[in-house]
């Protein structure tokens, strides 16, 4: 398995700054800085930078409002836990997951891990002397401590089109209690890779009697006729097909852009 090294920044960024209200921690994430860079993309000629990567370099509506849910329901839980982000972009979702105390693998192609989860993994760690990796056993290789709540942040390759355990072998994410996701499918070439990726990493958990969640954030933004973009029931529907249960557990809206409709889904794997 690959697990990036540290990059320095190789792009125009903006920085954003985002509180977190039950930790009193606020992130530093730096994104795209869409609305004034006008220089060539550095990431343009690399062959795992496609049109759907180019999205994580930015930041979704549906990170905010699955942030506020875990803050507010799953909190202690989190606090802990072994968590494994998918398409996680900037790191936002998976970097506030650490901050209440959980370890979290955050995982996307390598353009996205190396230009950005891996430069926002930086920006928000902490240094703590008195700890060595051999001293956090539940962590992931490489990972830093984020906050002061004892949780820890990674970045790993992870390519939906690839096998799996190809992809993980040392590296074990099969370990996680919890994979979460916001906002990371929209074209319909992606349902069928995403699902599989989930549903895989929660089986082979299963067989090694780990009981995971998969919480998953989704914004429908396509349209029923569409031939390129997703609609939630393409997803769903994959998601039974290959064995799941999907449950609609909270809808709103985020307070980032009121006007969108983001669902909160709990996925298991049918007993």
């Amino acid at each position: 398995a690959k697990v990036a090294p540290e990059h320095k920044i190789l792009m125009d960024h903006k920085i954003i700054d985002v509180p977190l209200r039950t930790v009193a921690m606020t992130l530093s994430i730096a994104r795209t800085n869409m609305e004034e860079s006008d220089e060539v993309d550095p990431c343009f000629f690399d062959e795992t930078y496609t049109v759907a990567a180019a999205t994580g370099f930015t930041i979704w509506p549906g990170s905010y409002f699955l942030i506020d849910y875990i803050q507010d329901n799953l909190a202690d839980e989190m606090c802990g836990a072994k968590v494994v982000e998918l398409g996680a972009g900037t790191g936002l979702l998976g970097l506030s997951v650490a901050a209440l105390g959980g370890h979290v693998l955050m995982t996307d192609v390598a353009s996205v891990v190396d230009n950005m989860i891996q430069v926002n993994i930086a920006r928000n760690s902490v240094k703590d002397p008195t700890k060595s990796e051999q001293d956090m056993p539940l962590t992931w290789p490489g990972s830093h401590v984020v906050g002061n709540r004892g949780g820890t942040a990674a970045g790993m390759t992870l390519d939906w089109t690839l096998d799996v355990d190809a992809q993980c072998a040392g590296i074990e994410p099969f370990d996680a209690t919890y994979i979460i996701a916001a906002e990371t499918i929209w074209l319909k070439e992606l349902v069928v890779p995403y699902v599989t990726t989930t549903t895989a990493l929660i089986r082979k958990a299963k067989r090694d009697g780990v009981d995971v969640t998969c919480l998953m954030c989704y914004t429908n933004r396509g349209k029923a006729d569409s031939q390129c973009f997703a609609v939630t029931q393409d997803v769903m529907d994959e998601f039974v097909k290959q064995g799941c249960s999907v449950t609609d557990i909270c809808e709103g809206h985020p307070s980032v852009e009121p006007t969108n409709t983001c669902t909160i889904y709990s996925i298991k794997l049918d007993a």
